[in-house]
């Protein structure tokens, strides 16, 4: 009796661990594209100001 509830109940936790995964990837990859824009935006303009300084 037990048995097809459980058979039943597997394909929704499978289903719930993929998109926690999926989710988890998502979150990261967006944080990582967040991070090199920052890096981009802040960190090249000051690279290139310390190394015009330098050389000039």
């Amino acid at each position: 009796i037990f048995l097809p509830a459980k058979i039943g109940r597997i394909p929704e936790a499978r289903r719930r661990h993929e998109s926690e995964a999926r989710q988890l990837i998502t979150c990261y990859i967006f944080s990582v594209v967040i991070d090199f824009f920052f890096s981009y935006m802040y960190l090249v303009p000051f690279i290139r100001e310390s190394m015009a300084g330098s050389v000039g």
